[in-house]
């Protein structure tokens, strides 16, 4: 087996490598375009579509333009290929009642046509209920922070929803990260101490707040906001009703919950609220203050959760005492530029982390490594060394500068999955050793 890895360079945002799906040589150059996710699920949902530009000799040609024509607006987007002949875009999912989007990538003269469908998400194969469906409706639902007494009388129900919340919180916490969820005929707006906006305004989608997600569900408009900031958030009415408004941050024993009910709003009416710490004390309407009807943790940890007397158990551990001394754990240092580094194997649509973990079973095919990165000087340089049983595997640098998060994979190349055994990654920032972290596979 051979583990591919590609050199990272990265200006506050998550770079995921792609599988390239290669397109016939043409006139001057040869375009291959790649998807991920190879469609939309969701309205909201973003497809990053990378173009790589090659010479007719199969070569990577760096600084060439490349154009991105969306068929139905004629909107134009033009970028330019780095140092191995990749161009990036996003695009949405941002009309209703639409199947397909099509689009046509330009370079010199080569272009090349683009559809991105709107497939339905897939329901689960297995029996059973779905870990992220039942939490979602849990957290927009539910009287309390404790599961109400339908759900303990349904052992699988109540393990599906404690997976979820799970998941949520390591989530939240790897991304720094925390979600509000807004329900009802209302538009919401989070707006941040420099002015920036997420969110629905009349012009349309704002996405200005670096790092912040807004996806709309049928359940909810969702927004993914910076946990360590402050917002002011606006509640717009769009037809005479009431909206929710719920507030999820990660907490030691599991979620921290804040739900405000039955907000009053009327086509164009308003109400507010201020956040700050992940939490707020009101939402402020024409009718006076409406304070949380929910207000909480969720302790997974206890009872409730996990069934009386029982203790969830622990994972086996991912780090044998007798590896080598170079592959030996070493906790990230405080002073350095890294602030979390997680194991996963991989992200959703949403940018949620997916299976967080430092043992994986085998069969795994990929395994990520997510960086959150604060406040990293210009040019800083972060070396990493992956290893596998005291071999190496692959060494990779990520240029890197400012506050934001990376998302890097060890694959199994020419092989159906990654090996056995043990898993370290050695990082050096500069010249200087701040950690080794360890995983498994077995």
């Amino acid at each position: 087996m051979r583990v591919s890895m590609q050199v990272v360079r990265w200006r506050g945002a998550v770079i995921v490598p792609l599988a390239l799906l290669m397109a016939p040589a043409q006139a001057q150059v040869a375009l291959a375009i790649s998807l991920r996710p190879p469609s939309f699920a969701r309205f909201g949902d973003q497809v990053a579509l990378t173009v790589t530009v090659r010479d007719l000799q199969g070569q990577p040609m760096a600084l060439e333009d490349v154009t991105l024509t969306r068929t139905d607006t004629g909107g134009v987007t033009t970028g330019g290929t780095d140092a191995e002949g990749r161009a990036r875009f996003t695009v949405r999912h941002d009309r209703d009642g639409v199947t397909s989007y099509e689009y046509t990538v330009r370079c010199r003269d080569t272009e090349r046509t683009v559809s991105v469908p709107v497939v339905a998400p897939t329901p689960p194969e297995a029996p059973g209920p779905d870990p992220r469906e039942s939490a979602t409706a849990f957290l927009l639902t539910a009287p309390g922070t404790e599961p109400p007494a339908e759900v303990l009388a349904d052992p699988a129900l109540l393990d599906a929803i404690r997976q979820g919340l799970t998941a949520l919180g390591e989530s939240l916490r790897a991304t720094g990260l925390f979600r509000a969820a807004l329900t009802g005929s209302a538009w919401g707006l989070f707006v941040d101490g420099e002015g920036r906006r997420l969110g629905l305004a009349e012009a349309g989608l704002v996405e200005e707040i670096p790092g912040g997600v807004f996806v709309r569900t049928v359940e909810a408009q969702w927004f993914h906001l910076p946990a360590d900031a402050q917002y002011q958030l606006t509640i717009e009415g769009r037809g005479a009703g009431f909206a929710t408004l719920t507030l999820i941050a990660p907490d030691p024993a599991g979620l921290a919950l804040q739900r405000f009910e039955d907000i009053p709003l009327d086509l164009g009416s308003r109400a507010s609220a201020s956040i700050s710490g992940c939490n707020a004390h009101a939402v402020l309407t024409a009718a006076g203050l409406v304070p949380p009807a929910v207000a909480g943790v969720i302790d997974l940890s206890s009872p409730a959760w996990t069934g009386a007397g029982q203790v969830p158990e622990a994972p086996p551990p991912a780090v044998p005492a007798d590896l080598p001394a170079e592959m030996q754990p070493v906790p990230l240092a405080e002073d350095s530029v890294l602030e979390r580094a997680l194991f996963c194997t991989g992200e959703d649509a949403q940018g949620e982390l997916i299976d967080v973990g430092t043992v994986f079973p085998v069969g795994t095919r990929q395994v990520g490594l997510h960086l959150r990165i604060h406040q990293a000087p210009p040019g800083t340089e972060l070396h990493l060394t992956w290893m596998h049983e005291g071999d190496v595997l692959h060494r990779q640098l990520i240029e890197t500068e400012g506050t934001g998060r990376t998302l890097t994979y060890l694959r199994a190349v020419n092989h159906p999955q990654l090996w056995e055994g043990n898993y370290a990654v050695i990082i050096k920032q500069g010249e200087r050793h701040i950690g080794t972290l360890n995983f498994a596979v077995r």
